[in-house]
């Protein structure tokens, strides 16, 4: 154990005490409010566009109001088909749809969650500790990641300096986020393919 395991056990358990302290429903607020709550609600578009543009009723939707444009002639109207404006559409509506959602399910479960009840206080007390473990923990192992796959001397350096380290050295070399993202970068393509956008789009003509 070198100073930086001891540092990661003491943020850890700072932690677990303040998701104890206030509880899941004020992290679930913080941690899917403002920039967390962009990037969340932008990786739930990235997902489930795909799917949705493969339901006939929003192709035929999508086709009339590309319409509009496309059988007219000139530079501006020729520019528009070409970037697909009714997609760029369609992703800001669907965006602007799952970021009124992710607020209004927050708010439901941090009002659930934040009754005098004594019970669910002890639960919203023991599930914000979990939870609060888990994301600084999730978030230092992205770090670790980061670093690695950037590689080049700083990722070196930082080889060399958790090389006695019994903690963080540990999840530095055996990092989970590595086997996911290969998992991902091998298997996503080919099992997830019909629900890309890319995909959806190909697959039913509209580029």
């Amino acid at each position: 154990m070198v100073t930086v395991d001891w540092i990661a056990i003491a943020v850890l358990a700072v932690a677990l005490g303040l998701g104890a302290l206030l509880g899941l429903g004020k992290w679930l607020k913080f941690f899917t409010s403002g920039v967390f709550g962009v990037i969340i609600s932008i990786i739930i578009c990235y997902f489930i566009g795909g799917g949705i543009l493969q339901l006939h009723f929003v192709q035929e939707m999508l086709a009339k109001f590309a319409a509009l444009w496309s059988d007219k002639g000139g530079f501006g109207y020729s520019l528009l088909t070409k970037i697909h404006l009714e997609i760029i559409v369609y992703y800001v509506v669907l965006f602007i749809v799952v970021q009124i959602a992710r607020v209004l399910l927050v708010k439901l479960i941090q009002k659930g969650l934040e009754s005098d009840i004594k019970p669910i206080k002890v639960v919203n007390r023991l599930l914000g500790a979990a939870f609060a473990f888990a994301m600084i923990f999730f978030i230092g192992l992205l770090v670790l990641w980061i670093v690695a796959w950037v590689g080049g001397d700083t990722a070196a350096s930082w080889e060399a300096y958790f090389k006695d380290s019994g903690f963080v050295g540990a999840l530095y070399r055996n990092n989970p986020i590595s086997g996911i993202a290969d998992y991902i970068s091998k298997y996503f393509p080919q099992s997830m393919q019909d629900f890309l956008p890319s995909a959806a789009l190909a697959v039913n003509g509209i580029i």
